[in-house]
């Protein structure tokens, strides 16, 4: 499965615009020192949690392309256009029913209209569809779904990964893709003998164990391995239904 955390250099500000704007329902929100800047909310988004990473990084520059784009249903659709353009956002309208709209950091949400909030594909822009292909599908082992000479879509769980032909990201750091690991240290042996490098070693705490690594695009992604009390809370329960562990 995967997770996605999203980078905030105001959380307020940012929970304005998921919670009262887009409607997205809060899964946890719970002080975990000495992590407490990592996930510091959760969202249930149904096909994943989606959580905040408070920004504590004064250079992390308030704007910029992170080459990505993230489609999600919405419920009431209309109310949240007219809310959003409300708060001085500029809604585009797409067709089709889905609309297009940037959030305060320059990340680009896809939203149309669903029953339930449901996250659905998060597109990356890459330079070259066949060697992001290799990486996701080959080194990574993720199934792929579709492809075409101008993009190729993966399966992450529940989401799509769209891996599509654009502007590399200009920006680090924005958004980090996670990707669930029942061990991690076995996760890292076999995707180190396919050619993936890390950052460094798994890293353990009380939330679980993480290493972080970055595709061809330079896009963040994560290993992430809860611990059995990262487990007992609310985004922990969603993340055992998802995984369908015990």
């Amino acid at each position: 499965m995967l997770l996605l955390f999203l980078r905030a250099a105001s959380i307020r500000a940012q929970r304005l615009f998921l919670e009262r704007l887009l409607g997205l329902p809060v899964l946890e929100n719970r002080f975990h020192p000495p992590h407490h800047h990592h996930g510091v909310v959760k969202y249930d988004v149904a096909s994943s949690v989606l959580a905040l990473n408070a920004n504590r990084d004064p250079a992390f520059p308030g704007s910029g392309h992170d080459g990505a784009r993230i489609h999600m249903a919405i419920p009431s659709l209309a109310s949240v256009v007219e809310a959003l353009r409300s708060y001085g956002y500029v809604v585009t309208e797409l067709g089709a029913g889905s609309v297009h709209v940037v959030d305060d950091l320059g990340r680009v949400f896809m939203l149309r209209h669903g029953v339930r909030v449901y996250l659905d594909t998060i597109d990356l822009a890459v330079a070259d569809v066949a060697r992001a292909e290799d990486f996701y599908c080959g080194a990574l082992g993720l199934p792929r779904r579709t492809r075409t000479p101008y993009e190729v879509t993966v399966a992450a769980g529940d989401v799509t990964l769209r891996l599509h032909r654009g502007e590399p990201p200009t920006r680090r750091e924005g958004f980090v893709v996670t990707l669930y690991a029942r061990h991690a240290p076995t996760a890292v042996a076999e995707l180190s003998r396919r050619g993936v490098v890390f950052e460094g070693p798994v890293a353990y705490s009380d939330i679980g164990g993480a290493v972080r690594l970055r595709d061809p695009d330079d896009h963040a992604l994560c290993l992430y391995e809860p611990s059995g009390e990262a487990l007992s809370w609310e985004s922990g329960t969603r993340i055992k239904v998802l995984t369908q562990a015990p």
